[in-house]
């Protein structure tokens, strides 16, 4: 709740640098992705990510002309929100949140959140459960039997997610280089996170 708000007043002041700061945050844990993508499989052909890339630019592109800024947060939309969530939880990686971004959904999401509207709150929890439970066996086969192949495909998505979210507008010069700061802090933040994971891991 205290993480929602704080996002919640983020977006307030700034949506702009709010959104360079996320994109950062997800962009950093990009390198870890692919080196344990490399690790795990002798393939070296990186084809299956330039195809999801591609693929899942041009289906949000499509989601762009097809709904635009028509979505209206509703209990349906934050059971979606659910469904999305959950998908990060189970796939190693993933994150949720350039895409309810994208959408315009991430905001009410959190606001409702802060306020403990259960509005919200309650479909969000069913759709997240519910993936959960209806993917996390399958997910995990896929990651025991493909992971090489699995990973690609979710750095191609992440990747065409967060390239849709960055904007194109600033407002100011000032503006757009704070942005600038903020998305290099989240990109090393996480990045450094992923550094002292796997040192952490090899200690272990």
């Amino acid at each position: 709740m205290l993480l929602a708000g704080l996002v919640e007043r983020l977006f307030a002041v700034s949506a702009e640098i709010a959104l360079m700061l996320f994109a950062g945050l997800i962009l950093g844990t990009i390198p870890d992705m692919m080196i344990s993508s490399a690790r795990h499989t002798e393939k070296k052909s990186w084809s299956p990510l330039i195809v999801s890339l591609a693929l899942s630019y041009i289906f949000f592109q499509l989601v762009k002309s097809g709904v635009g800024t028509s979505i209206q947060a509703t209990g349906g939309w934050y059971l979606f929100c659910g469904l999305v969530w959950g998908l990060s939880l189970v796939i190693p990686g993933l994150s949720s949140s350039s895409i309810l971004i994208y959408m315009g959904l991430y905001e009410p999401m959190t606001a409702g959140i802060a306020s403990l509207d259960f509005g919200v709150i309650i479909p969000l929890l069913g759709g997240l459960l519910a993936t959960v439970a209806l993917t996390a066996r399958g997910v995990n086969q896929m990651i025991e039997l493909h992971y090489g192949l699995f990973s690609r495909i979710i750095i191609g998505i992440m990747l065409a997610s967060t390239l849709m979210i960055l904007p194109s507008d600033y407002g100011s010069i000032l503006s757009g280089a704070f942005s600038i700061v903020c998305f290099a802090a989240g990109f090393l933040v996480a990045r450094g996170m992923d550094i002292a994971k796997l040192k952490f891991a090899e200690k272990e």
